[in-house]
């Protein structure tokens, strides 16, 4: 599998995993939301996630590691960020569990973050299924 092709895999899935976790966070409305805390207060799962935020990120910048000004450069950038959001959970969970909670007094901020979220996946996902190299 050649890089183009890996990358635009990765950003079927990112845009796929995003748009799918935005949707039922949204739908939920600040109940889902109240399910995060929760599920951050979980020392066990809260380390789980950031193991798994920690390995999707570094396969995601081992596969496509692209600094040009097109597309793959988000994908790159989920892989950076979620590569450092793994690290920020492993190693700061007080932290983490403190920004839950400030979602949590602040709904409207999370249910905005969960909107810009949905809309970047589904351009993420319309421009890897779009996508046609140039020769």
């Amino acid at each position: 599998m050649n890089s183009l092709a890996l990358c635009i895999f990765l950003a079927q899935f990112w845009g796929l995993l995003i748009f799918i976790i935005s949707l039922i966070y949204l739908l939920k409305g600040k109940k889902g939301i109240n399910e995060l805390v929760d599920l951050v207060e979980n020392k066990g799962l809260l380390s789980f996630w950031g193991y798994l935020a920690l390995i999707l990120g570094l396969v995601t910048i081992n596969l496509c590691n692209v600094w040009k000004n097109d597309w793959r450069l988000l994908v790159t950038l989920f892989g950076w960020l979620s590569t450092f959001k793994g690290i920020f959970i492993l190693a700061f969970p007080r932290w983490t569990s403190k920004i839950c909670s400030f979602y949590q007094r602040q709904p409207l901020v999370g249910i905005f973050l969960l909107i810009l979220a949905l809309v970047i996946s589904l351009w993420l996902i319309w421009i890897s299924g779009t996508y046609l190299p140039q020769s």
